[in-house]
């Protein structure tokens, strides 16, 4: 029997930190009850033992046996995979930093935007569901903008 679709809003993962039914610290039992067998994952192990298990854009991290992370950093307008499929919101690739403050205030979702410490040029805006968008703001035209986000475990709302 196919699986149903399961439908996961963008805006709601910033304010929850939540990607629809997929929450940091489930199973992979769990993730795969939910999403099937990933379209991709790291090739040097089998895929009940993969560290990445990979749905259209949407990156799942695991430690051990449990989610560690969402993560989003190849996409132009965010897409899963499978059953999964994602209401972008704003989201896009190249976003620029005042359209998402904008976005997440008009959302009502409390946020902090501060200066990268890792990526010299990026500012990083953390929601208070613990939801991490990162944003070029110096460098090449092409490169400007957003370029990744996602949630890891030791995100915790503020």
């Amino acid at each position: 029997m196919p699986r149903a679709h399961l439908i996961a809003d963008l805006e709601e993962f910033a304010r929850s930190g939540q990607l629809g039914p997929l929450a940091i610290g489930l199973s992979r039992n769990q993730v795969f009850a939910l999403l099937g067998a990933p379209a991709d994952w790291l090739k040097e192990k089998p895929v009940n033992e993969s560290a990445i298990w990979k749905y259209g854009d949407l990156e799942l991290y695991f430690e051990g046996d449990h989610l560690h992370m969402i993560h989003f950093d190849s996409f132009e307008v965010p897409v899963a995979g499978g059953v999964l499929q994602l209401s972008p919101w704003v989201l896009c690739r190249g976003l620029p930093l005042e359209d998402l403050e904008k976005a997440l205030r008009r959302a009502t979702i409390p946020f902090t935007s501060t200066p990268d410490r890792w990526n010299p040029g990026c500012m990083r805006v953390v929601t208070s569901a613990g939801v991490s968008f990162l944003i070029q703001i110096e460098g090449q035209a092409h490169d400007l903008g957003l370029c990744q986000f996602g949630r890891g475990a030791g995100s915790h709302a503020k």
